[in-house]
């Protein structure tokens, strides 16, 4: 999560998912942020030189903005790098290509920034 107070935003939530080869769990994840109850969204999907048919992706539609950028095998560090250079959001929310959201995910996320906002946060969850 990182924070972009500072500037004009286009967006609430900036949403970067770096994936590489995992197209049908990442159809998932897409699958479970078309239904969240926060709106003010975009997905950025950074494909790490993926040889599946991850680009594909690019010509279906979703209910949120939805933003395909590719780059040659360099690493999951440097795909989120990637997918932080064309983000537009004030919030910036990474995810992996395998996790599957509840549908208040963002909604709690952008409260809690919110709520938190003149302090640090850090918001980890996981398996």
């Amino acid at each position: 999560m990182w924070s972009r107070r500072w500037r004009k935003s286009l967006v609430k939530i900036s949403v970067i998912i770096p994936t590489r080869d995992r197209l049908d769990c990442l159809k998932q994840t897409l699958a479970s942020l078309q239904k969240q109850t926060f709106t003010d969204f975009e997905v950025i999907v950074s494909d790490d030189g993926s040889t599946d048919r991850t680009k594909s992706l690019a010509k279906q539609k979703f209910p949120f903005i939805f933003k395909l950028v590719s780059q040659p095998n360099l690493g999951r560090a440097a795909a989120r790098n990637h997918g932080f250079s064309v983000a537009e959001g004030e919030i910036i929310v990474f995810i992996d290509d395998h996790i599957i959201l509840d549908k208040d995910f963002l909604k709690e996320h952008y409260s809690a920034q919110q709520k938190f906002a003149k302090k640090a946060l850090v918001w980890c969850a996981g398996a």
